[in-house]
């Protein structure tokens, strides 16, 4: 997945992002990363990719970004020695907000398999989210690299309202 921006970079008070953060709606947070964690995107066999795509492009499109999904052709997909399932489909995010540079995010869906005996055997389901009393999130992909989507789309939103 990628997102493009020619992103207007003008100077801005650090408390000011800072208020945006501090007041971010974190209930709406939460059920983005919980939603994204429940989306068994494993590879192989990686069966889930357009349920992923269909979750974030609200978001992006909410932001005014153009959509376009790449299909990784089959023959590409047939040169891979794992049995995958299901369209191999990618999300590209453009804006253009004028500029003379752009700036780029690219992100990935896939997680690897999660180990179901010995050490390193989940205490709880990988891909319902477990939420601490601290605030730690546990699941699948939170690390890498559904938490860091979750990341992206909220910066994004900050620059939407700042005006950046």
């Amino acid at each position: 997945m990628g997102f493009t921006s020619k992103l207007n970079l003008k100077m801005v008070d650090f408390k000011e992002i800072s208020e945006e953060v501090d007041n971010l709606d974190t209930n709406l947070l939460m059920d983005l990363m919980k939603n994204l964690i429940s989306i068994n995107t494993v590879v192989p066999p990686g069966k889930s990719y357009r349920e992923y795509v269909d979750m974030i492009s609200p978001y992006f499109q909410d932001l005014n970004y153009s959509l376009e999904e790449v299909m990784v052709p089959k023959e590409l997909v047939q040169e891979i020695p794992h049995e995958l399932i299901g369209p191999r489909v990618n999300l590209v995010a453009k804006r253009d907000f004028g500029q003379e540079k752009w700036v780029s995010f690219y992100g990935h869906m896939d997680v690897v398999p999660a180990p179901n005996d010995g050490v390193g055997k989940w205490q709880s389901p990988p891909f319902e989210a477990k939420i601490l009393e601290n605030g730690e999130i546990y699941g699948r992909g939170v690390a890498d690299m559904k938490g860091s989507m979750v990341c992206l789309i909220i910066a994004l939103q900050i620059i939407e309202r700042l005006n950046l």
